[in-house]
């Protein structure tokens, strides 16, 4: 995953290039609303984001949220995924200087999450390094879902990055 905290803008334009390139790829080869495309969408708008360019990557978050409420799962890994998705839009809203929006869109996140730890996802590790969640991060309910986790034993890190975005 792309860490824009720290990351020089040379290599952000490298990785949305590539991401970009294995994007057109994947759709061509596993059709628009593949799950590993949404993922790869979202980390083009987080590297415009990064690369101060929010304008350009409100549509393509977006894309991914409507893309994925359709789909209309109710597992765990994808109830997560949904939540990430929201978070990046509070992150890309809030790069675009609409902070009412960012706040809502990060309350959807949290509400997301809320059911995907519902759903039994509970990989506390994950949720403490996922760039995608970086948004939530400063927030008193964040930090309270996840203590909770790891209080009641239910913190499971067994769940890998890698396996965050399979159908």
């Amino acid at each position: 995953r792309l860490e824009s905290v720290g990351v020089p803008a040379k290599q952000v334009v490298a990785h949305r290039q590539t991401y970009e390139e294995t994007l057109a790829l994947g759709k061509a080869k596993l059709g628009p609303d593949h799950p590993e495309n949404l993922d790869r969408t979202a980390q083009v708008a987080k590297c415009l984001v990064a690369l101060h360019r929010g304008p350009e990557a409100l549509p393509l978050v977006r894309q991914v949220i409507a893309t994925s409420e359709k789909r209309n799962r109710t597992d765990a890994l994808a109830l997560y995924n949904a939540a990430c998705s929201h978070a990046i839009a509070a992150s890309t809203l809030r790069a675009c200087n609409k902070p009412t929006d960012a706040a809502h869109e990060a309350d959807l996140a949290m509400a997301w999450l809320k059911r995907a730890i519902a759903a039994g996802y509970h990989d506390v590790l994950l949720m403490k390094e996922d760039t995608d969640l970086a948004f939530l991060r400063d927030r008193e309910d964040f930090k309270q879902l996840l203590a909770g986790l790891e209080a009641s034993g239910r913190s499971d890190s067994r769940q890998s990055s890698e396996s965050k975005t399979k159908p």
